[in-house]
């Protein structure tokens, strides 16, 4: 499952401990007997988003509402999403956020549709972190606040290049995991009972825009190196 909040998580759920060799990807006992999960983290997602609807004097329901409207390939901006540093894959307390490729023409909007692509990419970055360590998921499950958005659902089936399923009422989630475990945990049901799948619909790419993101992708990766010597510069 990927979980969009203010940061954002990239879960995998297994029924027995796996080692992993990525220092970066944490390896938890689940509260559930005999489940472990691997974790992939990003400090920035959600957060991001809001930090770039604050400096442009746009709502976030607005420039949700209008990239819903004109999506149709990729910003001609490119965002490093760091600006709190990155956990996975990276593990750089020091990397901050970086916009490449302004010029005049760029608007507000295409600034937070760089951001929420930025997230995107490096949500793509952390599942290919899981997937070095043995994890896949044909479909994962975007729960949180962010999943409400359709906009971004789609974006984040054709970068990752797969579909997703995006719950219902996915803002909810964690609500629903505490009281889920509360009943468990009073006798009210079993984990069976209980801890049945959320209703979700799926949502496939963008066929027609996978190859401009596959390749932006790969810019974006290239763009953390380039600017890993800037991050080691001293801050006061």
């Amino acid at each position: 499952m990927i979980s969009l909040g203010t940061g954002a998580i990239y879960l995998s759920m297994h029924d027995s401990y796996a080692p992993v060799m990525i220092d970066t990807i944490h390896n938890f006992a689940h509260c559930l007997s005999d489940k472990w999960y691997h974790m992939a983290a990003l400090l920035t997602c959600g957060s991001a988003i809001a930090w770039a609807c604050s400096i442009t004097g746009i709502t976030t329901q607005m420039a949700m509402a209008e990239l819903e409207t004109r999506q149709h390939e990729p910003s001609n901006v490119v965002f490093l999403p760091y600006l709190d540093g990155v956990r996975t894959p990276h593990g750089n307390s020091q990397a901050r956020g970086v916009f490449l490729g302004l010029d005049r023409a760029v608007s507000g909007i295409d600034l937070i549709q760089a951001v929420v692509e930025g997230v995107t990419f490096a949500l793509a970055d952390a599942g290919q972190a899981l997937s070095s360590e043995g994890d896949t998921d044909a479909s994962p499950l975007l729960l949180g606040g962010g999943a409400k958005s359709l906009y971004w659902a789609k974006l984040i089936a054709t970068v990752l290049g797969r579909p997703v399923r995006r719950a219902v009422d996915a803002e909810a989630g964690s609500a629903l995991g505490a009281a889920r475990l509360a009943m468990i945990g009073s006798g009210v049901g079993s984990v069976q009972e209980v801890c049945y799948s959320p209703h979700s619909e799926a949502i496939d790419p963008i066929s027609n825009l996978s190859e401009q993101y596959r390749q932006r992708l790969q810019e974006f990766r290239s763009m953390y190196f380039a600017s890993e010597t800037f991050s080691r510069f001293p801050r006061s």
